[in-house]
Formats: structure tokens, C-alpha cells, sequence
């Protein structure tokens, strides 16, 4: 909970909602293509050091697996968090289990479904056994009706099919389409897009914030939290998020510039308030420690 004093001196405590947070497996023993794999998590922990004020930069080995104990501690007890809602991504033709995890963070909910919320992720690339999947996810985690309306999706994932590498898809195909049609048939209303920065070796192209208009005014019915709100593309995510009433801006990663560049950080919110307008910006942290550091 945060404090906030309104102008007539009466204090109000408004609970937190991180939308974006993480318990990941980067450790060696997780490492299939082990210089793929390698070169991700060292990429992102380049973000996370240039990013983050010096005294909440985890060591690297932490970094790579910190485990939900320590997630825990860092954003719920240290931090300010009141809910956190997961957002796992898979990766795994760099990873042989999946690097951002579903059923850990399952474990979570299980125990306490009141302060964490779980979602889970879809890849249209995997045709009917991946809707196998979703529909036994959402089985088995929707301990509460709340739980497993959202799924992350992550078009730039790297995807062996029949020997030839994939390295990426888009929001706006036929199979995407399918795919979200089933969501609906299971109760799922949002959709949770990474469209930021690049991690090496992904394509920068294959996170092209553009796919998500059509699929937006293909579903209106559907809520769409671009995560990363788009950059380096701000300007076409603002535009779309203008036209599209559906489409909401996930903050994570765009909070990190507070602190190593706030005139930025300050243009980017005045931009989202003026074009999406405050009722769409969710905050979120993006990692362990952000409810701390940012």
C-alpha cells in the first residue's frame, strides 16, 4: 500500500498492482543452446545494470535465478506490492525447461490466490497441442474466477518447426486469430502483447508494434496490454492506443527510465496521458526488485 494525502489533509492508502512480474530459470543447468541462452540473459542483465540505481543491482547469479522466495521478499515485503501478476515467457529453443514459468508461479496461487495472479502464454506456431495446452493451463490454475484471463505472447520467440528455425510471428495471422477465438472460448479477455526492446539474439523487427491494431479492432471485445508500450516504437503504439479503446499501456521496462533518464520518462508519461489518456497505463516493474528501485 502507498499513502497519499488529498487536498482536504485525509490520508488514503491505495493498494499496488505490479502487471508485469517474473520468476525465470536462466541458471546453466537450464541452458539447451547454451550460447543462445547465455547471450539472452546476459543481454537483459546489461538492461537491468544500465537501468537501475547502483544499489539495486543484483549480483549476476542471482539475477539469472532468484527463485519466488526471494521474489517474495524483494517486491512484497521490501517493496511496496500489494498483487503481483505473473507474465511468463517460454524461450524454449534457448531453454530446456521454460525460462519464464507458469507452473512455479502456479504454485504461488495455490497458496495464496489473493495476492498473486496467474497467467499463462500461447505460441500459434504450436497449432492444436498448443490449444491443448491453454485449455489444461487454465484448468488447472483458474483456482479463483479471476485467475487465468490473460495470456502473454511473445512474437519474437525463436521456434524449430520441421528443421527450419522460426524466429517469430505475428498478432495479426490467420493462426493468431484462432487462437485468441479459443482464448475467448475459455474465459481469457486479455491479451498481453511484449512489444519493447530487443534481447540478443532476437529479431528487433519480430516485436513490431503494428500487429496489434488489427488484431484490436478484429476483437474489440478483448482488453490488449502492449507491454513495453511499444518502444523503441512509442509513437506508433500512442497512435494506435489513441484509435483503439482496447488497447492499455503496460509500463514495464518505461518505469526504469525514472531514474537514469527522467526527462524521458517524463515525456513518455505526459504522451501516454494525453493519447490513451490515465484510465489505460498499468503499472509494472518488469522485475524482482522493481517495486524497489523504480
Amino acid at each position: 500500500m502507498i499513502k497519499v494525502e488529498t487536498p482536504d489533509g485525509k490520508i488514503h492508502e491505495i493498494p499496488v498492482i505490479d502487471y508485469h512480474v517474473h520468476v525465470w530459470k536462466a541458471h546453466e543447468d537450464n541452458w539447451l543452446r547454451p550460447e543462445l541462452a547465455k547471450g539472452w540473459i546476459d543481454c537483459f542483465y546489461d538492461y537491468h545494470k544500465s537501468l537501475s540505481p547502483q544499489e539495486y543491482i543484483m549480483d549476476y547469479n542471482t539475477f539469472k535465478y532468484y527463485g519466488s522466495k526471494k521474489m517474495i521478499e524483494d517486491v512484497f515485503l521490501n517493496g511496496y506490492v500489494d498483487i503481483g501478476i505473473t507474465q511468463p515467457q517460454y524461450l524454449l529453443y534457448f531453454y530446456r525447461t521454460p525460462f519464464g514459468n507458469t507452473e512455479e508461479f502456479g504454485k504461488l496461487v495455490y497458496e495464496n490466490p489473493y495476492r498473486f495472479i496467474i497467467g499463462t502464454r500461447w505460441d500459434p506456431r504450436d497449432g492444436e497441442q498448443g490449444k491443448r495446452q491453454l485449455e489444461e493451463d487454465v484448468r488447472k490454475y483458474r483456482v479463483k474466477p479471476w485467475q487465468m484471463r490473460h495470456v502473454k505472447l511473445y512474437t519474437a520467440e525463436w521456434k524449430d518447426i520441421g528443421g527450419n528455425l522460426s524466429r517469430g510471428w505475428r498478432l495479426d495471422s490467420r493462426e493468431a486469430f484462432e487462437f485468441i477465438e479459443f482464448s475467448k472460448s475459455l474465459g481469457i479477455n486479455i491479451l498481453v502483447p511484449h512489444k519493447g526492446p530487443t534481447v540478443w539474439p532476437l529479431d528487433k523487427d519480430a516485436f513490431d508494434v503494428k500487429d496489434v491494431d488489427a488484431a484490436a479492432t478484429s476483437f474489440p471485445e478483448m482488453k490488449f496490454v502492449v507491454t513495453h508500450i511499444g518502444l523503441p516504437r512509442f509513437d506508433d503504439f500512442c497512435w494506435i492506443g489513441v484509435q483503439d479503446k482496447n488497447v492499455y499501456a503496460g509500463l514495464a521496462v518505461a518505469t526504469a527510465f525514472i531514474h537514469k533518464r527522467p526527462r524521458y520518462f517524463a515525456q513518455i508519461m505526459a504522451e501516454l496521458l494525453f493519447w490513451p489518456g490515465p484510465d489505460r497505463i498499468l503499472y509494472g516493474s518488469d522485475k524482482t526488485r522493481g517495486s524497489l528501485a523504480f
